[in-house]
């Protein structure tokens, strides 16, 4: 079913691919940091422990009250916790992946690549270790469209590993 679905389905416009990609990869991050940090806190620590470093990492506000609160009594703990991400095999290709798709969505959106914003993402990514690959990284080319949709592909894939669990052999 799925593979008619997504023959008749109409294509959808680059920078929209690249929103739900942004979205993808925020949400398997989400859970993939939740479930590393539920070894080590009650769910709804590890839930906002979770939130917290995502949202750092990516210079945005925590989303909902309880991390809001929890990032305003542990700040130094979240800050700590998000200089390791680039050592944590669960999420740092998915980062590196995700602060790309951030700077080419606001390249997108601003049609500046070189601006402040992007400059500020770029000095967090450098600041946490975390590598952003150029669109040649990526896929092979200078084209967005293409790379695009190979962040898509990978947003996906990731996506779909986390949902499905390891393979078993």
């Amino acid at each position: 079913m799925g593979f008619f679905r997504n023959l008749f389905r109409p294509r959808q416009l680059p920078a929209a691919t690249l929103v739900e990609a942004i979205e993808h990869l925020q949400m398997a991050i989400l859970a993939k940091l939740t479930a590393n940090y539920s070894s080590r806190f009650p769910p709804s620590e590890a839930l906002a422990l979770a939130d917290c470093v995502l949202t750092h990492t990516i210079l945005i506000d925590p989303l909902g009250d309880d991390a809001k609160q929890y990032y305003q009594g542990h700040r130094q703990f979240v800050c700590d916790e998000a200089a390791q991400l680039s050592a944590n095999a669960d999420v740092a290709e998915a980062f590196s992946y995700l602060f790309a798709a951030l700077t080419i969505h606001i390249a997108i959106q601003t049609r500046d690549p070189l601006s402040e914003l992007a400059a500020q993402l770029s000095n967090r990514a450098t600041e946490l270790s975390i590598y952003i690959p150029s669109t040649y990284d990526i896929c092979g080319t200078g084209d967005a469209a293409t790379c695009i949709a190979a962040i898509s592909s990978f947003a996906g894939n990731y996506t779909r590993d986390f949902r499905d669990g390891p393979t078993r052999t």
